[in-house]
């Protein structure tokens, strides 16, 4: 009786088997850092160019989703962040004449409070946010 248990058991798993792989991996779960952050932008490197206009606003947000980081600066930039709040990305710059090769965002979030650094080495601000 012991071995038809055993095969009837074992049977079953292999049928339940398949289900479990269709279910894929877990969502990434949200972080603590998750939500709308929003301050404003003050330029802290100005050459004069085009590229650099309308640095300052007295509004701008930024989004933190599933512990990534989102800000756009010409191009999206996507920074994970990570557990002790700290973020960073590096992208492509516009393929343009004068504009920068790279574009980063550098910050740390502690509590509510969200401070970065965005830009080139043409262009730059510095992010004061709060979490809304």
């Amino acid at each position: 009786m012991a071995t038809s248990i055993l095969g009837y058991v074992s049977s079953r798993a292999l049928l339940l088997a398949p289900c479990l792989l269709l279910q894929g991996a877990p969502a990434q779960a949200a972080s603590p850092f998750d939500g709308t952050y929003a301050g404003p932008q003050v330029e802290t490197k100005n050459n004069n160019s085009g590229h650099c206009l309308h640095i300052n606003r007295d509004r701008v947000t930024l989004v933190v989703k599933d512990g990534v980081a989102k800000y756009k600066w010409g191009v999206p930039l996507e920074a994970p962040v990570a557990a002790d709040g700290s973020f960073f990305d590096q992208e492509k710059g516009l393929a343009i004449a004068g504009a920068s090769p790279s574009i980063i965002i550098k910050g740390r979030i502690t509590g509510p409070k969200l401070e970065a650094d965005v830009g080139t080495p043409a262009c730059a601000a510095h992010l004061s946010l709060t979490r809304l």
